[in-house]
Protein backbone atom coordinates (compact mmCIF):
# COMPACT_ATOMS: atom_id res chain seq x y z
CA UNK A 1 0.00 0.00 0.00
CA UNK A 2 1.07 3.04 -0.82
CA UNK A 3 0.17 6.49 1.72
CA UNK A 4 1.88 9.68 1.82
CA UNK A 5 1.38 13.07 2.28
CA UNK A 6 1.53 15.58 -0.40
CA UNK A 7 3.99 18.10 -0.07
CA UNK A 8 3.34 21.14 -2.38
CA UNK A 9 1.24 21.11 -5.40
CA UNK A 10 1.48 22.25 -8.99
CA UNK A 11 3.81 21.33 -11.64
CA UNK A 12 6.53 20.32 -9.21
CA UNK A 13 4.16 18.30 -6.82
CA UNK A 14 5.64 15.68 -4.41
CA UNK A 15 4.60 13.12 -2.18
CA UNK A 16 6.80 12.08 1.00
CA UNK A 17 5.70 8.38 1.13
CA UNK A 18 5.42 7.09 4.84
CA UNK A 19 4.32 3.54 4.93
CA UNK A 20 5.39 0.70 1.81
CA UNK A 21 4.40 -2.58 1.55
CA UNK A 22 6.94 -4.98 -0.63
CA UNK A 23 4.53 -6.99 -2.07
CA UNK A 24 1.55 -4.50 -3.58
CA UNK A 25 3.62 -1.85 -4.63
CA UNK A 26 2.77 -1.78 -8.42
CA UNK A 27 3.90 0.42 -11.07
CA UNK A 28 -0.10 1.13 -12.02
CA UNK A 29 -0.18 2.20 -8.33
CA UNK A 30 2.77 4.45 -8.31
CA UNK A 31 1.57 6.17 -11.68
CA UNK A 32 -2.16 6.66 -9.98
CA UNK A 33 -0.87 8.01 -6.48
CA UNK A 34 1.50 10.65 -8.95
CA UNK A 35 -1.21 11.47 -10.88
CA UNK A 36 -3.65 12.64 -7.81
CA UNK A 37 -0.91 14.31 -6.57
CA UNK A 38 -0.25 16.33 -9.49
CA UNK A 39 -3.31 17.21 -10.89
CA UNK A 40 -5.45 16.51 -7.48
CA UNK A 41 -7.77 15.07 -9.80
CA UNK A 42 -8.87 11.02 -9.48
CA UNK A 43 -12.02 8.85 -9.99
CA UNK A 44 -11.44 7.54 -5.72
CA UNK A 45 -12.27 9.79 -2.73
CA UNK A 46 -9.14 12.30 -1.69
CA UNK A 47 -9.10 11.25 1.97
CA UNK A 48 -7.17 13.01 4.88
CA UNK A 49 -7.08 12.74 8.99
CA UNK A 50 -5.80 16.20 9.24
CA UNK A 51 -7.28 19.73 8.87
CA UNK A 52 -7.88 20.90 5.36
CA UNK A 53 -6.73 24.95 5.21
CA UNK A 54 -6.75 27.38 2.65
CA UNK A 55 -4.88 29.90 3.59
CA UNK A 56 -6.11 33.73 3.92
CA UNK A 57 -4.99 35.88 1.28
CA UNK A 58 -4.03 39.90 1.57
CA UNK A 59 -7.35 41.63 1.36
CA UNK A 60 -8.79 42.36 -2.02
CA UNK A 61 -10.47 46.03 -1.05
CA UNK A 62 -14.40 46.58 -2.66
CA UNK A 63 -15.86 49.80 -4.14
CA UNK A 64 -19.50 50.03 -5.14
CA UNK A 65 -20.36 47.28 -7.79
CA UNK A 66 -17.19 45.14 -6.69
CA UNK A 67 -16.02 41.88 -7.76
CA UNK A 68 -14.94 38.80 -5.21
CA UNK A 69 -12.44 37.30 -6.65
CA UNK A 70 -13.17 33.37 -7.40
CA UNK A 71 -9.16 32.09 -8.23
CA UNK A 72 -8.31 30.93 -4.83
CA UNK A 73 -10.70 28.29 -2.00
CA UNK A 74 -10.21 32.03 -0.06
CA UNK A 75 -11.46 35.56 -0.70
CA UNK A 76 -10.48 38.08 1.95
CA UNK A 77 -12.25 41.08 1.00
CA UNK A 78 -12.97 45.03 2.62
CA UNK A 79 -15.67 47.81 2.08
CA UNK A 80 -12.39 50.05 2.25
CA UNK A 81 -13.99 52.74 4.59
CA UNK A 82 -17.77 52.88 3.59
CA UNK A 83 -20.32 49.98 2.99
CA UNK A 84 -20.56 49.07 -0.56
CA UNK A 85 -23.54 47.71 -2.71
CA UNK A 86 -23.99 45.76 -5.75
CA UNK A 87 -21.33 43.79 -4.89
CA UNK A 88 -21.14 40.67 -7.53
CA UNK A 89 -18.90 37.28 -7.73
CA UNK A 90 -16.21 37.44 -10.71
CA UNK A 91 -17.50 34.88 -12.34
CA UNK A 92 -20.13 31.51 -11.63
CA UNK A 93 -16.85 29.31 -10.88
CA UNK A 94 -16.48 25.95 -11.72
CA UNK A 95 -19.42 23.32 -10.46
CA UNK A 96 -18.06 22.17 -7.15
CA UNK A 97 -15.72 25.30 -6.42
CA UNK A 98 -15.64 26.00 -3.09
CA UNK A 99 -14.94 29.40 -1.67
CA UNK A 100 -14.74 31.04 1.61
CA UNK A 101 -15.67 34.75 1.78
CA UNK A 102 -14.85 36.62 4.92
CA UNK A 103 -15.77 40.36 5.39
CA UNK A 104 -12.79 41.61 7.46
CA UNK A 105 -13.54 45.11 7.11
CA UNK A 106 -15.66 47.06 9.35
CA UNK A 107 -18.70 47.66 6.98
CA UNK A 108 -21.60 46.00 5.56
CA UNK A 109 -20.93 44.56 1.68
CA UNK A 110 -24.42 44.23 0.11
CA UNK A 111 -24.79 41.77 -3.46
CA UNK A 112 -26.41 42.87 -6.07
CA UNK A 113 -30.16 41.77 -5.30
CA UNK A 114 -30.75 39.50 -8.51
CA UNK A 115 -28.78 36.25 -8.96
CA UNK A 116 -28.42 36.59 -12.53
CA UNK A 117 -25.99 39.48 -11.81
CA UNK A 118 -24.92 39.04 -8.25
CA UNK A 119 -24.43 35.24 -9.42
CA UNK A 120 -25.54 34.25 -5.93
CA UNK A 121 -28.75 31.45 -5.83
CA UNK A 122 -31.77 33.00 -4.13
CA UNK A 123 -30.59 36.18 -3.53
CA UNK A 124 -33.39 39.15 -2.25
CA UNK A 125 -33.10 42.39 -1.02
CA UNK A 126 -34.47 40.94 2.41
CA UNK A 127 -30.78 38.64 2.84
CA UNK A 128 -28.15 40.02 0.54
CA UNK A 129 -25.60 42.08 2.89
CA UNK A 130 -22.59 40.48 4.21
CA UNK A 131 -21.94 42.52 8.08
CA UNK A 132 -19.05 43.36 8.92
CA UNK A 133 -16.81 40.08 10.04
CA UNK A 134 -19.16 37.76 7.87
CA UNK A 135 -17.49 34.24 6.85
CA UNK A 136 -19.35 32.49 4.71
CA UNK A 137 -18.91 29.33 2.53
CA UNK A 138 -19.77 28.93 -0.84
CA UNK A 139 -20.67 26.25 -3.57
CA UNK A 140 -20.73 26.98 -7.24
CA UNK A 141 -23.36 24.68 -9.35
CA UNK A 142 -21.59 25.92 -12.14
CA UNK A 143 -24.05 28.77 -12.71
CA UNK A 144 -24.48 30.78 -9.40
CA UNK A 145 -22.93 30.55 -6.13
CA UNK A 146 -24.99 28.74 -3.07
CA UNK A 147 -24.12 29.90 0.40
CA UNK A 148 -24.09 26.69 2.60
CA UNK A 149 -23.46 28.39 5.86
CA UNK A 150 -22.72 31.44 7.01
CA UNK A 151 -21.97 33.38 9.81
CA UNK A 152 -22.49 37.33 11.12
CA UNK A 153 -22.81 38.45 14.46
CA UNK A 154 -26.03 40.04 14.64
CA UNK A 155 -28.00 36.49 12.87
CA UNK A 156 -24.88 33.85 13.64
CA UNK A 157 -27.96 31.36 12.63
CA UNK A 158 -29.21 33.28 9.27
CA UNK A 159 -25.79 34.10 7.06
CA UNK A 160 -27.07 37.26 4.94
CA UNK A 161 -29.14 39.81 6.93
CA UNK A 162 -31.30 42.45 5.17
CA UNK A 163 -29.91 45.10 3.38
Amino acid sequence: MISGIIKSVGVGATIQTAELDDDSVTSDKIANTLAVATSLTSTTAFVTTGTTVATKPSVTNLADDGEIPITATFANIDANGGARTDIIFAGTGTAGQILIVNNTGGEALTFHNTAGTSLVRGIHADHDTMEANFVGLFISDGSLWNLIAGGVDSQPDAGLTAS
